[in-house]
């Protein structure tokens, strides 16, 4: 099984706090699409501050829909050469970080 994920690279002017923030606003208005308990076991990314990054896995219709919101979002708010997204296919046992959660309290 084959699944995408979104790999964003922020340049060094962008600040990683407000990247975050802007993926938890793309997370609340997919809720509005979706309902909080989809969104809680379907969305799943990850957010690096040292590698000036996140992934968000594409591999439901819940991550697909967070990964446009957060894309057009972050466009709007940090502007279109701020960043850099790749599609990645990967077979789904190559994941690599563990993806978190909605919710989830690791830091």
């Amino acid at each position: 099984m084959h699944e995408s994920v979104y790999r964003y690279v922020f340049r060094g002017d962008t600040p990683m706090v407000d990247v975050e923030e802007t993926l938890i606003l793309s997370i609340f208005a997919a809720e509005g699409l979706h309902g909080e308990a989809r969104v809680r076991t379907d969305a799943a990314y990850t957010v690096s501050h040292e590698k000036r990054g996140l992934v968000i896995d594409a591999g439901t219709t819940v991550g697909r829909d967070v990964s446009g919101i957060f894309t057009a979002l972050a466009m709007k708010e940090f502007g279109s050469e701020s960043f850099q997204v790749e599609r990645i296919r990967k077979k789904a046992r190559d994941h690599a970080p563990e993806p978190r959660r909605k919710g989830d309290d690791r830091e």
